[in-house]
């Protein structure tokens, strides 16, 4: 008895020191980690057009204007620039001159005469107006046109420069974060009495824990899908402008065969920048459709009237399809570049995405945050034992999730495997007690780390009660059987079976 108590005591203290060295510096590192998503969802949600009406201040709308205009007025003065233009002219007629020359010296070797070399002179004289056009017309600005007026059909919006589309993704990025808070947990919504009641708020413990949960990992998937959109749009405009400013440079180059595939790469590279911002917002626009979605379920639901275990087990349901409805709207925001690349070269493989480390490897901070999502395991305790119900869901959350989480999951356990070593008890009760123990038929090695924990420890105070009572003065009777568990004999169980006494 003694040895075993020590055992456990050692076991308690290894845990101990254990979990310190767990927590403290993971802990630290979400807090650090963490304080610039903070600070991006305070600037977002902070902002209120109040500040601008009273004059002490920009509204959210307003900055990302006056930044947006800022760029794109210096991105524009340097695609206007008249130098880069004189440089095109000058290549332009360098490769007209020299196409002359080479088709003269052709048909002088090759006696095609007049007809010849008119044949030549039609293909040349096409490819010329073209460089023209680009040179002269703006026939790279009619295409960057042409992409505005697309975005405007997918916004709905007249104007689609970068202000205007800084703006609206901001805003529908807020709107989906409004749902996802507005999304409540269906238990406990009901008005129920009595007993129905006290069971309605112990589902609704484990339910509103794993609401915040997935309110909180479903915002920052939310407010990272933004800033990658963000991050997309503002290149996408750079990307444009700087093919514009370039265009005098590469577009003469269709003149020249041999050098013709610098054009080539110069439009793929302008036509895959104009079309990542229209991508970018159809990608955005799909995510708030989705918890837009899952808000109108949720409330469907709770109008219903779903009660008691019904309820619970949809707030499982639907909060764990809302985190990961909001991961796959991340993983689309972060394919947009390779879905714009795949519509130019014409390659399926274009839309697709290598999961969660395309996302996870852009910073150390997105790292830290989003890193440890992986496959379902253990998560500690012995081999092949849970250390709690929810061990699988928390190893596939990120970083910053797996405290909710792993809380929630040890408490759900403890209470299980108390409630559990009740029921023992008091079936065990009901038996005949042999040489002053009553044995109890369970196999604790099932159980997760925690519930096996709460378990014995229930165990052992039941025990440590009955040794109270009696050896106090006022006892008198017969002293009380204690309670042992082992392993449920079988067919196929050995019969070495090894009992545990509290």
């Amino acid at each position: 008895m003694k040895r075993s108590n020590a055992s456990v005591d050692g076991k308690k203290q290894t845990n101990a020191s254990h979990s310190m060295v767990i927590l403290n510096q993971p802990v630290w590192l979400w807090v650090r980690s963490s304080l610039p998503l903070i600070l991006v969802i305070l600037m977002l949600l902070g902002a209120t057009p109040d500040a601008a009406a009273q004059g002490t201040g920009l509204s959210a709308d307003q900055a990302f204007t006056t930044v947006a205009e800022a760029i794109e007025e210096r991105l524009r003065s340097l695609a206007t620039s008249g130098t880069i233009n004189s440089i095109g002219w000058q290549l332009f007629s360098f490769f007209i001159v020299a196409n002359l020359v080479w088709l003269l010296l052709k048909n002088f070797a090759t006696g095609s005469g007049i007809m010849g070399m008119i044949t030549d002179l039609v293909p040349l004289a096409v490819l010329g107006a073209v460089v023209v056009g680009f040179l002269s017309y703006g026939m790279a600005a009619a295409i960057e046109s042409s992409m505005a007026v697309l975005g405007g059909l997918i916004t709905g919006e007249e104007s689609t420069t970068l202000a205007s589309l800084m703006v609206r993704s901001a805003g529908t990025a807020l709107e989906t974060i409004r749902s996802l808070w507005d999304i409540s947990p269906t238990t406990g919504s009901s008005s129920t009495s009595g007993l129905a009641w006290v069971a309605e708020i112990l589902l609704g413990i484990p339910a509103v824990m794993l609401a915040i949960i997935a309110t909180i990992v479903g915002v920052f998937l939310v407010v990272m899908a933004l800033a990658i959109y963000l991050a997309h749009l503002v290149m996408s405009q750079v990307g444009i402008y700087i093919a514009l400013i370039l265009a005098p440079f590469f577009v003469p180059f269709l003149l020249f065969k041999p050098a013709s595939f610098l054009f080539d790469g110069w439009l793929r590279f302008f036509l895959g920048a104009a079309l990542l911002k229209i991508v970018g917002l159809l990608l955005l626009q799909v995510t708030n459709v989705i918890m837009e979605t899952a808000l109108q379920v949720s409330r469907t639901t709770i109008e219903a009237g779903l009660t008691g275990l019904d309820a619970f087990v949809f707030d499982m349901t639907k909060y764990v399809i809302i985190i990961l409805l909001a991961g796959i709207g991340a993983l689309l925001m972060q394919s947009a570049s390779s879905i714009s690349s795949g519509l130019i070269s014409g390659q399926g493989g274009g839309a697709s995405f290598g999961g969660w480390s395309g996302l996870v490897n852009r910073s150390s901070a997105v790292r830290m945050l989003t890193g440890g999502m992986g496959a379902g395991g253990s998560g500690g305790g012995k081999a092949g034992q849970t250390s709690h119900a929810l061990s699988g869901v928390s190893n596939m959350m990120p970083n910053f999730a797996k405290p909710l989480a792993a809380g929630a999951g040890k408490v759900i356990s403890k209470a299980g495997g108390s409630m559990l070593a009740a029921t023992d008890r008091r079936a065990a009760r009901s038996g005949d007690a042999v040489g002053g123990e009553r044995n109890i038929g369970r196999d604790t090695t099932r159980m997760s780390a925690a519930s096996q924990q709460a378990y014995v420890r229930s165990m052992e105070r039941a025990n440590a009660a009955s040794s109270r009572r009696e050896s106090s003065g006022t006892f008198y009777g017969p002293p009380s059987p204690r309670y042992t568990v082992s392993k449920p004999t079988s067919s196929t169980t050995s019969s070495r079976q090894t009992t545990k006494r509290f």
